[in-house]
């Protein structure tokens, strides 16, 4: 997948190729990623490619890349997704005016990028400026983890001390707090509602996602209050989890009859203060399996109302 997404940065750099860097990091890939970047090192002097020597996971990777970063400002693609032919033109518009962070929309496809399956993953229509990070946090809260829709600068991204860097790595999504901890508490930043990534759906797994995406994601919006955040910006953020996050899945499980035992006992601790948590998840894993088609259909149907 890195080929495409090479390709498709390639054609974007285009009339820019004297201000971009690109940088590869090889996480000690076994399937001739070495071979095939070294083809792009003879055409393309910009390039530079790094190989570990071995895999130190995702989160340290991405690490390791922005301390290798030269320029001023840092966009952490993953290898599986793609950009469009403008993207770089629009991106280098917004850097130019000196934001901290620039949040871009982006468009969802299928896995073998044959269909679109949304143009647009955020609604937000129009450009959009924020100065106060609780903003931030209240709009956008764990989408920020999607690194390949976000151009930070790199004075911001590295503010943050190693060490609480590291506290989340076996956690995933330490980037987020990265981000959050670079804006405050005064910030510059602009939401461009022009997609500029081709998102490869459907193309996760092998990891634990309730311990990513549900009690990471808790960890990390909790660490914010002892920076200063609001507590009503973060708690706005814990509730998006569930409602945008976890309701789903527990619905995907009752729809298809998976079992959803023990996660009232994972959440508990984390959720236990939240109305949706009690109001919503609970009545859900309370439910019994069948009828699942009539369940299934019923309360989606009013869980969309609700949002």
């Amino acid at each position: 997948m890195l080929r495409e997404c090479l390709d498709s940065v390639i054609e974007s750099i285009k009339d820019f190729e004297s201000e971009i860097e690109i940088i590869i990091s090889d996480n000690a890939s076994m399937d001739g990623t070495d071979k095939m970047v070294r083809a792009y090192l003879i055409s393309f002097p910009f390039i530079t490619y790094y190989r570990n020597e071995e895999n130190i996971g995702a989160e340290r990777n991405v690490r390791s890349l922005t301390k290798r970063v030269a320029g001023k400002y840092i966009w952490i693609l993953g290898d599986d997704d793609k950009v469009t032919k403008n993207a770089i033109g629009i991106i280098m518009q917004y850097i130019k005016l000196n934001y901290d962070l620039v949040i871009n929309n982006y468009s969802v496809w299928s896995k073998d990028f044959s269909k679109l399956i949304k143009n647009f993953f955020f609604r937000i229509q129009s450009e959009e400026t924020f100065s106060n990070p609780n903003d931030i946090l209240s709009k956008f809260g764990i989408h920020l983890g999607y690194v390949s829709s976000l151009v930070f600068k790199k004075s911001c991204f590295i503010k943050r001390p190693d060490k609480e860097y590291d506290f989340f790595l076996d956690y995933g999504y330490p980037q987020v707090y990265a981000a959050y901890y670079g804006l405050f508490p005064k910030c510059n930043v602009i939401y461009n509602p022009i997609p500029v990534v081709c998102n490869r759906g459907n193309n996760s797994g092998g990891y634990d996602w309730y311990k990513y995406n549900v009690i990471g994601m808790s960890l990390i919006l909790n660490k914010l209050k002892y920076i200063g955040y609001t507590l009503k910006a973060v708690n706005k953020a814990q509730c998006r989890i569930i409602k945008e996050f976890v309701v789903h899945d527990i619905l995907v499980k009752i729809r298809d009859n998976k079992s959803t035992n023990g996660l009232f006992v994972l959440m508990f601790p984390y959720y236990k203060k939240y109305f949706i948590f009690w109001g919503v998840c609970v009545p859900l894993l309370l439910i019994p399996k069948a009828p699942i088609s009539f369940i299934y259909k019923f309360i989606k149907s009013r869980v969309v109302k609700i949002k």
